[in-house]
């Protein structure tokens, strides 16, 4: 999806924060192909503690926002659009 929304011409950013529901218990990679995709398509990679602005918000799973919106320093102007959450880890 960010891939697609950076094609239209889209500013895109991915921030990845493991879930507290699901804690792995070990340090996964991410996959390359997702590193792949960041490169080609000019896609930000994010940081909780980094400080930017943006209309519009896309959350894998609710419980990495909801409650612990004070937890990152992105500022947003519109609604909070939260996906399936269905994303499994890479076992890589």
């Amino acid at each position: 999806a960010a891939a697609a929304a950076a094609e239209r011409g889209r500013k895109v950013g991915l921030l990845h924060q493991e879930s507290l529901l699901r804690p792995l218990g070990k340090d996964r990679r991410i996959r390359p192909s997702v590193l792949e995709a960041l490169h080609r398509h000019d896609i930000a990679y994010l940081c909780p503690s980094d400080e930017f602005d943006t209309a519009r918000l896309v959350v894998a799973e609710r419980s990495l926002w909801e409650g612990r919106e004070s937890e990152y320093a992105l500022r947003h102007g519109g609604e909070v659009e939260f996906g399936s959450g269905s994303a499994e880890p890479h076992q890589d």
